[in-house]
């Protein structure tokens, strides 16, 4: 794979020294979206990284589509329905929200959840419960283990949604081998956090393990906030001078703690929107925020804003490790190693044992009810047939 000009584009970065922490930041290696077969960025919009993986969620194929960050190869796929928004567990399980990528939930619609296990052993569909209000297009990442014993918690909310009178949504996942979900809410009278079409809900343990979570938003401030009996109760926002919205932010940031250090990543300032640039900074115990990394923004990556998408997490590894996945949209999906104080810096592993749930795609035509083939999807009504492997053939509508 050709990977030379792209590697060194990415490679211009500049890192400066923590005055409180020696935080080293590299590159392990990237797999660009011109060498995953059938790619569209329009329908191509969510991924999330973890176990050296990336998981990403393919509208016009309407897959689950895996590939092995050390190798570059496409190892599984599991069918999904059109149009779902996509988030993950602690353990990097996937959590597809059956209300519809880009639909309006009114009060009182219902919706369902499929659950995808990291290895792609598990598929579960739960039980209807009530859907957020408004559209809501992205997840992020949820506490627990949603196939585990204690289960998990995913936040959300909808453009419409009503914080003031029924809150931030709190999907509660039983765990086990067939896990149900129940709606409750997380009750927001300030309106602290907000409500927005874009708005991600990023789960992480602080250093004196309380729960925390990341809000993030396209057009405010980074919030990192906690809960007591159900109610938000405490909050810290962070607007980063080089952080400006609707600048190169979309969904992309995390918060992380190593050790007894805790760090924030997030789209930084670009021109012209929406490009691949990302800081990392230390925050501080008075919360000041110390920039320890910087990657410029590649200018030659630069796209149409009907595709803004530069997605960050971050995988814990130990008190001093951790891995930081970036997808994206229409550029590349890359994996960086972190390391603290003289740690050495994590390093790629082939990932095995991820058998395939539905045969390997060999290609995607969409098709104009006319009967015109097309590559992508066009505006309107497609009729998208994928083929496989073995001969079989699946035919779907999906409409742009």
């Amino acid at each position: 794979m050709k990977k030379g000009l792209l590697l060194t584009a990415m490679m211009a970065a500049a890192m400066t020294a923590s005055a409180q922490t020696n935080v080293k930041v590299t590159l392990l290696d990237s797999l660009p979206v011109s060498a995953i077969t059938n790619y569209a960025k329009a329908t191509n919009r969510t991924a999330y990284g973890y176990g050296d993986k990336l998981y990403l969620n393919d509208r016009g194929a309407q897959q689950l589509r895996v590939f092995n960050l050390a190798t570059n190869e496409e190892i599984g796929q599991v069918e999904i329905g059109a149009n779902q928004p996509t988030g993950y567990d602690e353990a990097g399980n996937a959590i597809i929200a059956n209300w519809g990528w880009a639909s309006s939930n009114a009060a009182g619609k219902k919706t369902t959840f499929t659950l995808i296990s990291a290895d792609l052993k598990q598929k579960v569909t739960t039980n209807e419960v009530q859907c957020v209000q408004g559209r809501a297009d992205f997840l992020g990442r949820a506490k627990g283990n949603v196939f585990g014993t204690n289960g998990a918690v995913l936040l959300a909310n909808g453009a419409a949604q009503d914080l003031e009178n029924t809150g931030i949504v709190a999907y509660t996942f039983t765990g086990g081998e067939s896990p149900t979900v129940e709606y409750g809410n997380v009750w927001d009278p300030d309106n602290k956090i907000g409500v927005g079409t874009w708005a991600t809900y990023n789960y992480y343990k602080a250093a004196d393990g309380t729960d925390h979570y990341l809000y993030v938003n396209r057009s405010t401030a980074l919030t990192d906030f906690t809960f007591e009996e159900g109610q938000v109760s405490t909050e810290q926002l962070y607007s980063p001078e080089d952080r400006t919205p609707n600048k190169g932010v979309c969904n992309g940031g995390d918060i992380f703690v190593l050790g007894s250090h805790k760090f924030i990543v997030y789209g930084n300032n670009s021109s012209p929107t929406y490009l691949d640039g990302f800081s990392i900074a230390e925050i501080g115990s008075d919360n000041t925020l110390t920039t320890v990394y910087t990657k410029a923004a590649n200018t030659s990556l630069s796209r149409e804003m009907t595709t803004q998408g530069n997605w960050l997490n971050v995988e814990v590894l130990n008190d001093k490790q951790a891995k930081l996945y970036q997808y994206f949209v229409g550029g590349y999906a890359a994996e960086y190693g972190i390391s603290i104080d003289g740690a050495d810096t994590p390093v790629l592993t082939a990932v095995k044992g991820i058998e395939n749930t539905a045969s390997k795609a060999v290609s995607t035509t969409y098709y104009t009810p006319a009967g015109a083939a097309n590559r992508t999807a066009v505006k309107g009504l497609n009729i998208v047939v994928t083929k496989y492997a073995d001969g079989t053939q699946k035919v779907v509508k999906v409409i742009k």
